[in-house]
């Protein structure tokens, strides 16, 4: 009978995670998304970094090159932070059964798989929690694989591991706090760290509620809080010390990415951060029912908390059922009620995000509601809801559809101009849900058992992918025909320079060629797509001050998450080892202006102090230094007049009339605010628009090469008005700059990389002390030079010099992953004391008081 009971329970279990499954696969066959169709979902974060890192990553894989450190993300940088943040999950490793090509269809079909697993495990949950093995648990767990949150964040896959985990930690949290042993606990409360430290946090925060919750239920409501915590010392107890076995048992993982994350801006504390001011109103409530997130509000949105409109007028239920006791509604309320102010107050929704608030999606926590939401429907369905009395019957549903009444129309009640701002699909939607409502209600209460079965099972079917499916509706969806081929062309164009895996050198590629398989394509991290080394990096866990060092020589940086090699130009192209150049139409060239790796310099390179914005200042003090002149590398131009026209409050088109001082090319460095990169004009020509928009930022742009005394008409557009030097124009001298490469050839730093090892030969003289690499500076680098050890210098704000003789100096450089060693005693240390305090706990036996959580 026994046996019987774990295979049914096994059964149901397997139906939900293929009800979900299918639901979601559904949803994407309809929108033809490979590898049913030809689109796919490189679009936003799937397509800027999730689809670059699981390709390289498949390139490990398959080559077993694995590295702690990697130059192709950005200038370098340890790879922990990015490799615990995005990569992780155990799903990625079905990336070895496809090519690099079709990573986009085996990122569908992995979303889809944790989508049904999510499912699974709820379902496992629900059945464990209320101890009752039914079929009915099969469309509550579905609910919580499609929940509102899945649905709006599903293309940032590596999160839904997060809620894999967590229906089985609550289960083992409900086994710890009901006498019983804590091994779930332990096992997967550490993989949910492991597989995403940073929901893995949030999901430490949810243990902590759902304890005091669970201790509450336990005693129901008969014992003071005193005698409560008294009676459940030895469960609390339990809990912490498993938990804290828990994060040390993932410090391997963890405490090398808190190195890593310490050189992002994410460390800084922002004030604004932890004021009480309210992050959302009653537009929330149009987040219960279905199309509440869609692609025009996926980055800022109410939190995501649908869960069926079943769910939530089961879960309304509750809190009227006359079976349920008063204290079990008090509880009820007081979590549901916690969870949601938690998100409506900014200071605790940032301490829910690491202690700093999101850029886009600002409510990452909002599955915790859905699964309490959801926890809650079940058990008022299983306590039979039509045992609700009849008057609340009627006003639940008439509640919930005031509420999503309330939830759309209020944004436009105190508008100026009303309810003229509603769209369609707001009102669509509405209508859709307000029916949704209706049938709901029959279904729940007025059905009988055969109908009500059909109902049921079609509510879930719709709201969950109706739901789902919207969030899709108008998506840029990208073209994966189109992309496999391009794919292919643009890696065979860069197989002659990237098979030279031993030689460390870096590749400005501005080619365009893959981005026509995209709706919108920036091309960051094309460097992780064809596995060579770059500059641009589009990434959470950017070395900050890697990018500002780069922005201080002209790249330009929308933000503290980017940096772009537009505005590279021949000094920093010189200083940063660029061989080859890539342009927009796939052409590859060598550059002229390399030197190498990194190259001999005079202690006064270490005095070197980078100006956020004075970027010609910057240059031109590294030139000085390399080799002192009287005359200047950069040469202003002579600006004779300048035309100022105001064709609106936020719009000032400016003529300048100037002379070249200097044979070379020409740049801007615009220091006036919203300058329009677009609009800029040379002699009345349109100069090429940046390959990404840079409007309202400062970056060296490229105006032309030019002789020296050349007269030129330079027109552009800005959103403030000029004011005297707020417009830099500066040309290099292209002689002088071209002798100090050919000068620098001979002695610089050409190197050969092998794993996290990299080695080769300087050449210096008697005034030269430093070698200056070309390597972003890392307290991780243990560096030798001819077999003897010495220490690093930061210079020029981010990058590395270590000392050298003169003559010939052997450099060799290994990284050592700063807290990695640390990490893994500590880890070894969690693991182990778990093991004993679960041993001598199990052998003391369960406690007398032990009952069951339901």
């Amino acid at each position: 009978m026994k046996r019987i009971f774990r295979q049914n329970q096994v059964v149901i279990i397997i139906a939900a995670g293929l009800f979900a499954l299918l639901l979601a696969a559904a949803v994407m066959a309809i929108y033809q998304i490979t590898p049913f169709g030809d689109r796919n979902l490189l679009f936003s974060d799937d397509g800027a970094q999730y689809a670059t890192f699981l390709t390289a990553f498949r390139h490990a894989l398959l080559t077993h090159q694995f590295s702690s450190y990697s130059f192709s993300l950005g200038l370098g940088s340890n790879a922990m932070p990015t490799i615990a943040y995005y990569l992780m999950s155990p799903f990625n490793l079905l990336l070895i059964f496809f090519s690099a090509a079709q990573v986009p269809s085996a990122i569908t079909l992995i979303i889809i798989l944790k989508i049904g697993c999510i499912a699974a495990a709820m379902t496992y949950f629900l059945q464990r929690h209320f101890q009752i093995i039914s079929w009915w648990s099969v469309l509550f767990g579905a609910a919580f694989g499609l929940c509102g949150f899945v649905a709006a964040d599903y293309f940032d896959m590596m999160w839904l591991d997060s809620l894999i985990c967590l229906p089985l930690i609550i289960d083992g949290l409900d086994t710890v706090i009901t006498g019983g042993r804590p091994t779930k606990l332990f096992i997967w409360l550490l993989v949910s760290i492991i597989v995403n430290y940073y929901l893995g946090y949030m999901t430490c925060i949810f243990v902590v509620c759902y304890t005091i919750y669970g201790i509450y239920e336990r005693g129901n409501g008969r014992l003071p809080f005193r005698k409560l915590v008294g009676h459940n010392w030895h469960a609390i107890l339990t809990i912490m010390i498993t938990g804290l076995c828990s994060v040390l048992g993932s410090m391997m993982i963890l405490l090398p990415t808190v190195f890593g994350m310490m050189q992002t801006a994410k460390h800084r504390y922002l004030p604004t951060n932890f004021t009480f001011k309210s992050m959302f109103s009653f537009p929330v409530l149009t987040q219960l029912g279905i199309g509440g997130v869609n692609f025009n509000n996926h980055l800022i949105h109410a939190p995501a908390i649908f869960s069926t409109l079943v769910v939530t007028l089961l879960a309304l239920g509750y809190f009227v059922h006359p079976h349920i006791s008063r204290p079990a509604k008090y509880h009820a309320a007081v979590f549901l009620l916690g969870l949601l102010l938690s998100m409506k107050i900014c200071a605790t929704n940032t301490i829910w995000h690491l202690f700093q608030q999101p850029s886009g999606f600002p409510f990452r926590q909002a599955f915790f509601f859905s699964f309490v939401l959801i926890m809650l429907g079940y058990g008022t369905w299983l306590k039979n809801a039509k045992l609700i009395p009849h008057l609340w019957q009627l006003t639940l549903p008439t509640l919930l559809a005031i509420g999503l009444i309330l939830g759309t129309l209020e944004p436009n009640l105190l508008s100026a101009t009303g309810f003229n701002n509603l769209n369609r699909y707001q009102l669509g939607t509405l209508a859709i849900n307000l029916v949704l409502v209706l049938v709901a209600a029959i279904a729940l209460f007025l059905t009988q058992h055969a109908l009500q079965i059909g109902l049921m099972i079609s509510l879930f079917a719709i709201e969950l992918g109706g739901n789902f499916g919207l969030t899709l509706a108008g998506s840029p969806f990208g073209n994966q025909t189109r992309y496999q081929s391009l794919y292919q062309k643009q890696a065979n164009r860069l197989q002659p320079i990237t098979k030279q895996s031993n030689q460390l050198y870096r590749i400005d590629s501005q080619s365009q060629v893959i981005n026509s398989a995209y709706k919108k394509y920036y091309n960051y991290n094309d460097s992780l797509l064809f596995q060579y080394h770059g500059i641009p990096e589009y990434n959470s866990t950017i070395n900050d001050t890697t990018r500002r060092t780069l922005n201080s020589l002209g790249m330009f940086s929308r933000n503290v998450r980017r940096i772009s090699s537009q505005g590279l130009m021949p000094v920093s192209e010189m200083l940063l080892g660029i061989k080859y150049r890539v342009n927009r139409d796939n052409q590859l060239t060598s550059n002229s202006n390399n030197v190498g790796m990194g190259l001999p310099v005079a202690s006064s390179f270490l005095k070197i102090n980078l100006h956020p914005t004075k970027k010609f200042t910057n240059l031109e003090q590294i030139l000085k230094s390399l080799n002192q002149t009287l005359a200047p590398y950069f040469y202003p131009a002579t600006i004779s007049h300048i035309r100022n026209v105001q064709r609106h409050s936020a719009s000032y088109r400016h003529t300048l009339k100037m002379t070249v001082g200097a044979t070379g090319p020409l740049y801007l460095n615009a220091r006036i605010r919203g300058t329009n990169y677009a609009t800029l004009t040379v002699n009345g020509r349109q100069i090429s628009a940046p390959q990404i928009p840079a409007n309202g930022y400062r970056y060296l742009a490229h105006l032309g090469t030019f002789k020296k005394g050349t007269k030129l008409s330079i027109g552009l557009t800005t959103t403030h008005p000029y004011r005297s030097g707020q417009l830099q124009f500066e040309s290099l001298n292209q002689h002088k700059f071209s002798q100090i490469v050919k000068s620098l050839k001979f002695p610089g730093f050409v190197p050969k990389i092998v794993g996290n090892q990299i080695s080769g030969d300087v050449v210096a003289n008697h005034h030269e002390k430093w070698a200056y690499l070309a390597i972003p500076f890392d307290k991780g680098w243990q560096v030798k030079v001819s077999g003897q050890p010495v220490a690093t210098r930061k210079v020029l704000g981010g990058l590395t010099a270590v000392p050298i003789k003169p003559g010939v100096n052997y450099l060799v450089l290994n990284y050592r992953t700063p807290g990695l060693l640390v990490g893994l005693l500590l880890s070894i240390c969690g693991v182990g004391f778990f093991w004993i305090t679960d041993l001598v706990s199990g052998k003391a036996g369960r406690p007398k008081h032990a009952k069951k959580f339901r």
